[in-house]
């Protein structure tokens, strides 16, 4: 069944797949803070989370999906990424291309 159609025929069952959901979006951003931080800070902070405390999860995931309850506030991140425009495209070959000798 669709969110859409849940949260038409069932709507406390669509908040407890929302809040999972959210729980979800909150533990891989965790994961990708050191790899995209702005995005996932942005996207942890949307989700009600400062991500200037955040910690590795440890222990218990189980008890981690159900942190954000149904009825938690979510707020817009905005763009995460921009769109790659191809003279963004030309400029970044010509400053990350490396040397000849260093090529595999």
């Amino acid at each position: 069944m669709g969110v859409l159609r849940l949260v038409e025929q069932a709507l406390d069952e669509a908040g407890g797949v929302l809040a999972i959901s959210i729980n979800l979006i909150r533990m891989f951003s965790i994961a990708a803070l050191p790899f995209i931080p702005d995005a996932a800070g942005r996207t942890l902070s949307a989700v009600g989370v400062d991500p200037t405390g955040v910690r590795w999860i440890e222990g218990d995931l189980e008890g981690e999906l159900h942190r954000a309850t149904p009825g938690s506030r979510i707020d817009d991140p905005g763009v995460l990424f921009a769109k790659v425009l191809p003279e963004n495209v030309a400029a970044w070959s010509a400053r990350f291309a490396g040397s000849e000798r260093g090529k595999v």
